[in-house]
């Protein structure tokens, strides 16, 4: 019974890739080539190299770092000095756009001016157009309501 339970063990680890053996856990069969898991991988039929690439939803081959897999589109992270990223299976700009909740939500600026109390509430995640806005708004309510200098 022993020597049944080990041929068992050894007999499910070898595969067939057309006429060829391979062991199921160091190699895989791609198209009917044997390839070594440690090395590469196998997307929709066509061998790739693990080290410099990526496969998105077993459709499209990808080159890390260069580009990313969102859903099952294959998109560049960068292209004309833009960053893209992926949200829940959606790419976006990053200098426009960021997610939030697995949702893609607009970097808008949002400047809510009292009339009663003089005051702006700016909301911004860049700290920077925080203080450029702040200068701006405080500009403008210089203009429309003097201060006078003692």
């Amino acid at each position: 019974m022993m020597i049944c339970f080990l041929f068992n063990v050894i007999g499910a680890t070898k595969m067939r890739c057309l006429m060829k053996s391979y062991d199921r856990i160091t190699q895989g069969c791609c198209q009917g080539n044997v390839y070594n898991r440690s090395v590469s991988g196998c997307c929709n039929n066509k061998l790739y190299n693990i080290s410099h690439q990526g496969c998105c939803h077993n459709i499209n081959i990808y080159k890390i770092p260069f580009q990313g897999c969102c859903g099952d589109i294959v998109y560049n992270k960068h292209h004309d000095a833009i960053q893209y990223e992926c949200c829940n299976g959606q790419v976006f700009n990053t200098a426009l756009e960021k997610c939030f909740d697995n949702a893609i939500k607009n970097k808008t600026i949002a400047i809510q001016v009292s009339e009663s109390s003089n005051s702006a509430v700016i909301s911004r995640e860049n700290i920077s157009q925080k203080i450029l806005i702040c200068f701006l708004v405080l500009t403008c309510l210089a203009v429309s309501y003097p201060i006078p200098f003692h």
